[in-house]
């Protein structure tokens, strides 16, 4: 009977070392499954970022073209005017 016990208590050992180490092993994955989120949700919230800079940057390029594009008529217009008067100072 000595010896059952002792055998018991050495299983009882075994399975409570077991149940220790598993969780153990739950709370780190718990922390890494949680330090995983924590990064996609940074990550997703600097691409967020990214996507919103390069629509800026997008806009500010079209408006910076539509802007050359009447800078170039207004200075068309101004060499017309130009050359008139060089054409009527000649006269």
């Amino acid at each position: 009977l000595d010896k059952q016990t002792k055998d018991n208590n050495e299983k009882d050992h075994i399975i409570q070392d077991l149940q220790d180490r598993f969780e153990e092993q739950k709370h780190f994955f718990e922390k890494t499954i949680k330090d995983y989120k924590q990064t996609i949700t940074n990550l997703q919230d600097k691409l967020e970022n990214l996507f919103q800079n390069l629509n800026d940057s997008v806009e500010d390029t079209r408006k910076y073209k539509e802007q050359i594009a009447q800078l170039s008529i207004n200075l068309e217009s101004l060499n017309t005017v130009y050359g008139n008067m060089l054409t009527a100072m000649r006269k």
